[in-house]
């Protein structure tokens, strides 16, 4: 899947540098991602090349849910 269709799917807000959708950094932030549908979304977008900002209520379990997307997730 590309990052086109990845945005696309999980309609998501995003940041895109360079100005079209194949640009060199994509940032989406994902609310309610230290659990459920938010943290499966995050997982799939870091696997798709984005960087992710995880939104969670909770600080520490925002913290432990970007550690288990990957890399390029941050709380």
């Amino acid at each position: 899947m590309s990052r086109c269709a990845a945005q696309e799917q999980s309609r998501c807000f995003t940041t895109q540098y360079e100005g079209d959708c194949h640009a060199a950094e994509t940032v989406a932030l994902v609310t309610g991602a230290n659990q459920g549908i938010g943290l499966q979304i995050a997982g799939d977008l870091v696997a798709h090349g984005f960087t992710v900002l995880v939104g969670s209520r909770d600080f520490e379990r925002g913290k432990t849910a970007a550690r288990d997307v990957g890399p390029d997730a941050t709380p």
